[in-house]
């Protein structure tokens, strides 16, 4: 994103929220079919609005503007949305797309993001700069026998055959490079330290090196956010 199309954006665009939906198949081979909606505040539609996606050619399936089903425009790693498709207030852009790679580093039985500040649109479109912050909602549809865990806290779980759907709360205003979820085939042990229940999702095999390192690892992690919580002087 170029040093003028952020600041544009900064002094026109406020009040983003994304709400996102992926289904995760459970072969790396599969796409990950997403939907979105994304709600922001425009205050001067004279311009064409542009959101950012990087996702291989024809990645972007539908797009509709307050109702209106549009083409879908994309060029030079931008989803262009028409001025005359937009109001001054808040406008909602819909979108159905298939996620790029590049922010999603699957295995055979697991997945996680790594949405670096320049990966962000390789995953979903987005306004990807860091100043530019947004609320974000996911919901997730994962394998039966995998689990998930995003910077929401879950809200609700529920099976349905051979699919889990997963739904998280809303997060505070994050840049879009600290948007994250892991799925897979994980397991999962829960502890209470400092009054916050923690959950440590992992792979090892061996019960019992889990069994000798599992106090340990939760302390430093309480440890780790207590020195966070005093050195930035906000409290988690």
């Amino acid at each position: 994103v170029s040093a003028d199309l952020a600041e544009y954006r900064a002094a026109n665009l406020s009040g983003v929220r994304y709400a996102l939906h992926f289904t995760i198949p459970g072969s790396r081979t599969e796409p990950v079919p997403g939907t979105e909606t994304v709600h922001v505040t425009v205050r001067d539609p004279g311009t064409p609005l542009l959101l950012d996606f990087t996702a291989p050619g024809g990645a972007l399936r539908t797009l509709t503007v307050g109702g209106r089903t549009l083409q879908p425009d994309v060029r030079l790693g931008h989803v262009v949305i028409p001025a005359g498709a937009l109001t001054a207030g808040e406008n909602v852009i819909e979108t159905s797309f298939v996620a790029g790679n590049d922010a999603l580093n699957r295995t055979a039985d697991y997945l996680y993001t790594l949405v670096v500040p320049d990966r962000s649109d390789s995953a979903f479109p987005c306004f990807a700069h860091p100043d530019l912050k947004a609320r974000f909602t996911l919901a997730l549809d994962v394998p039966a026998e995998w689990v998930a865990v995003a910077n929401g806290v879950e809200q609700a779980r529920v099976r349905d055959g051979d699919v889990v759907h997963y739904r998280f709360a809303g997060t505070p205003p994050i840049s879009t490079y600290l948007f994250a979820f892991v799925t897979g085939r994980f397991q999962v042990d829960s502890a209470e330290r400092g009054g916050r229940m923690m959950h440590m999702y992992y792979r090892e095999p061996d019960a019992g090196k889990v069994a000798r390192n599992r106090d340990a690892i939760f302390d430093l992690h309480q440890h780790a956010l207590a020195w966070l919580e005093q050195y930035n002087g906000i409290p988690d």
